[in-house]
C-alpha cells in the first residue's frame, strides 16, 4: 500500500509535467510574428562594389522559420568596360524573390540564423544621366548567407547579414554572370513581432 501511494504521488507530480505540449509546426499551438525592414547593403559585382537599398519583410512560424519576401535596387552604376562598342559604360541593376530563413534561439540578446533568397532580377544598360539604353536583361539570383542579430528591444532587431550572390542566365553583351556574382554585407534594421 505504501508502494502504491508513493507511486500515485510521483505521478501526481509528474503529470503538469507530461501534459505540456512541445512546440511543432504543423499539427500543435503555433506561435506567429510579422516583421518589415528596411536593408542597406554593400555589394561586391565582378571588380566593382556597389551600394544597394530595398526592403524585407516576412512571416515568423514558432520563432524559428521565415518566409517573407525580400527587394533590392542598386543605387548609382557600376561602371564596365569603356571599350565596348555602341555601349554606355555603365548598368543598373535590381533584384527580388523568396526568402527562407532559419532562427537559431531568437530569445537570446545575440542569435544567429541561415537565410536564402531564391528570385529573378532585371539588369539595364545606362549613360551618365541615369537614361536606360534600351537593352535589358532579366537573370535568376539565389543568394545564401548567415545573419547574426542583436535583439535592441522587444519589437526591434538589427542584423548584420553576410551573402553570396550566385546568378545565372545573364544575357547582356559585355556581361556575364562573374560580373554579378559576389559576396555581400547587409545591414538590416528589423521592426515587429518576433
Amino acid at each position: 500500500m505504501k508502494k502504491m501511494g508513493f507511486i500515485l504521488l510521483a505521478l501526481l507530480i509528474t503529470a503538469p509535467v507530461l501534459a505540456d505540449e512541445p512546440d511543432v509546426l504543423f499539427g500543435g499551438k503555433v506561435k506567429h510574428g510579422v516583421f518589415f525592414a528596411p536593408v542597406l547593403k554593400i555589394s561586391q559585382q565582378g571588380d566593382n562594389i556597389g551600394i544597394m537599398t530595398g526592403s524585407r519583410c516576412g512571416w515568423i512560424l514558432n520563432h524559428s522559420y521565415m518566409i517573407g519576401v525580400g527587394s533590392y535596387q542598386l543605387i548609382g552604376k557600376i561602371n564596365i568596360d569603356p571599350d565596348l562598342i555602341d555601349l554606355p559604360d555603365s548598368y543598373d541593376m535590381n533584384y527580388s524573390g523568396l526568402e527562407l530563413e532559419y532562427i537559431r534561439s531568437s530569445n537570446r540578446l545575440l542569435h544567429y540564423s541561415i537565410f536564402s533568397l531564391l528570385g529573378a532580377g532585371l539588369l539595364n544598360y545606362v549613360d551618365d544621366d541615369f537614361y536606360l539604353y534600351g537593352a535589358e536583361d532579366v537573370f535568376f539570383v539565389f543568394e545564401p548567407g548567415v545573419n547574426v542579430t542583436l535583439n535592441l528591444h522587444k519589437y526591434i532587431r538589427v542584423n548584420l547579414l553576410t551573402s553570396y550572390r550566385m546568378v545565372a542566365d545573364v544575357d547582356l553583351e559585355g556581361l556575364s554572370n562573374k560580373d554579378l556574382n559576389g559576396v555581400n554585407a547587409t545591414l538590416t534594421l528589423s521592426f515587429g513581432w518576433f
